[in-house]
């Protein structure tokens, strides 16, 4: 069974969420993603799952679940977000402190080895899902309260020369493929 992530009080912009959002989160706490692919038809968008001071909306729940994902969950958590956006979902939400879902993305980004298609512990690589973000208009300059943004972050990472690689890599192609040019 997967480990607890969060503890979830569930509330929507009119209190308790509806049943189908609740089992959707309950699927993907579980890490039963294609049991939440059913259910994301019915799934309020904009609802946010709160816990000791952390929110998470169910797109970025999604996005947080690739740190851990193998190929085949990746898929499934890509279809997920294709859903949820297609449905309203806010692709540039962000959290109290101002971290976007794009933000989450990158803070959870942890590159392959060279040549590897399956990283550590057996999971995929998680820029995936950030090319799947930036791809479908997230912003990437979007700042944080303390006026930051995942530019800052991935250039701040420490790591081997092949993560540095892999981080300025994914700068790189973030800058390149962003829908919106601006300085960073």
């Amino acid at each position: 069974m997967k480990k607890l992530l969060f503890g979830l009080l569930l509330v929507g912009s009119a209190g308790l969420l509806s049943a189908t959002t609740k089992q959707f989160f309950d699927d993907m706490e579980e890490g039963h993603y294609k049991a939440a692919l059913n259910v994301v038809g019915s799934v309020n968008v904009h609802a946010v799952s709160k816990e000791e001071g952390f929110e998470i909306t169910p797109l970025a729940y999604v996005v947080v679940e690739t740190v851990e994902a193998d190929e085949a969950d990746m898929k499934t958590l890509i279809k997920l977000a294709k859903k949820l956006i297609k449905k309203g979902a806010n692709i540039n939400w962000a959290e109290k402190d101002g971290h976007s879902i794009l933000m989450l993305a990158v803070n959870h980004y942890m590159p392959l080895e060279q040549g590897s298609k399956i990283g550590h512990d057996g999971y995929t690589d998680s820029s995936k899902m950030i090319h799947f973000l930036v791809k479908n208009g997230a912003d990437p300059y979007h700042k944080n309260n303390q006026g930051k943004t995942l530019f800052d972050d991935l250039k701040n990472r420490s790591g081997d020369s092949d993560q540095l690689k892999a981080y300025n890599k994914l700068i790189h192609w973030i800058k390149q493929n962003a829908s919106s040019k601006k300085d960073a």
